[in-house]
């Protein structure tokens, strides 16, 4: 299994600035470290990055990232409404030709697909069966379960994507998924079709080191809020700055990422708060480690925690949770993050023992090639 061609198709990888692309990323990084042969296909590539780079209308020729912070226009929105299963499928099939050829200089011995988005699991499958090999969609996101997309929450939108949810997801030879509870939802489209929790992996770069010490206590946010959930609304994530803040005025909150313009203006106004555009996954890993303790902020009710929570254990921090449900106590994070915030910065409460790290992207590829293996 060390010498297999891999082919993974995907809408998110560096150098795009999107939360997206660690799984892929770290993924590939881990295949290959196993010995596997991999090639990406995405919108664009890292230099070097062998692959095919195929463009997009969203992203600026010479800069990969997406800020978000404009408001969707009036096409967006009709393409939101109208695009089954969402938006990126003009991009996937004004494409197919392109990777088809690439893939056959290529000869994948599997592909694989990662979503969000859905639709470039319709590009998996076509790719897979006009090449002849086996086809793995992964899954980093529910698809109707909790869905991220507004109109999937429609009656008539929920009907016709979960035809098409079955109907597709039948013809993968596995499918794998970020969460026990995505695999669930999978195994409900494709009762026959073996599935994998392959668990999201951690970036293995980063070495856990003494908090930082000195005067100032400082807090980082990395991401989006509505830009990462259209529900993760910035306004508690304020509330909570200000409430630290008036018991610990030494505490200072950074939030790097992609804000709205209405989010900027909002955190402006909030003392002792820093904003800070979006970087690259690397860099925001840095970040994380160097600072004195990560704040993570989710969807009031999520049912499973955002990505970032692998990449902010890696960093071997102390980390305060906002939002979420009961995931947030199976993975060992504080209740209260105010209090955990204040009693962390004046010394009054012990940092919490270290949460397991993630797995590596070693560890989750071994677990890939072994189940691919069986097919």
């Amino acid at each position: 299994m060390a010498n297999m061609r891999i082919l993974i198709f995907t809408r998110h990888y560096p150098p795009l600035l999107s939360g997206g692309a660690r799984r892929p990323f770290l993924l590939a990084q881990g295949l290959r470290a196993a010995g596997a042969d991999v090639r990406i296909v995405a919108p664009a590539l890292p230099e070097g990055e062998p692959g095919l780079a195929l463009g997009h209308p969203v992203l600026k020729p010479t800069a990969a990232s997406e800020t978000g912070h404009a408001a969707p226009s009036l096409r967006a929105r009709m393409r939101l409404a109208l695009l089954v299963p969402d938006p990126e499928l003009p991009w996937v099939v004004r494409n197919a030709r392109r990777i088809k050829e690439h893939a056959r200089s290529y000869r994948p011995d599997v592909v694989l697909t990662t979503s969000p988005p859905e639709s470039i699991h319709l590009g998996g499958a076509w790719l897979a069966g006009a090449l002849d090999v086996p086809w793995v969609a992964d899954v980093r996101d529910h698809w109707l379960l909790a869905p991220l997309m507004e109109e999937r929450t429609f009656s008539l939108r929920r009907h016709v994507e979960g035809f098409l949810a079955r109907r597709l997801l039948q013809r993968a030879s596995l499918i794998t998924a970020a969460e026990r509870s995505m695999q669930r939802e999978m195994r409900v489209y494709a009762p026959t079709v073996p599935t994998l929790h392959l668990p999201q992996p951690g970036p293995a770069l980063l070495k856990a080191t003494p908090v930082p010490s000195g005067r100032v206590f400082r807090v980082l946010h990395t991401g989006g809020f509505t830009t990462s959930h259209a529900e993760r609304d910035i306004g508690p994530a304020l509330d909570l700055v200000a409430e630290v803040r008036a018991s610990a005025p030494h505490v200072h909150f950074l939030f790097q990422g992609a804000l709205t313009s209405e989010e900027r203006e909002r955190a402006s106004r909030v003392e002792g708060l820093t904003i800070k555009p979006p970087v690259s996954l690397v860099e925001s890993w840095a970040e994380q480690q160097q600072a004195s303790a990560l704040l993570l902020v989710a969807a009031d009710g999520a049912i499973m925690p955002p990505g970032k929570l692998s990449e902010y254990r890696a960093a071997g921090r102390p980390i305060a949770t906002l939002g979420g449900s009961g995931w947030t106590a199976r993975e060992g994070l504080d209740a209260d993050p105010a209090q955990a915030l204040i009693g962390w910065a004046n010394g009054t409460r012990e940092f919490p023992e270290g949460l397991a790290p993630p797995p590596s992207g070693a560890d989750v590829a071994k677990t890939l090639l072994e189940a691919v293996g069986r097919l």
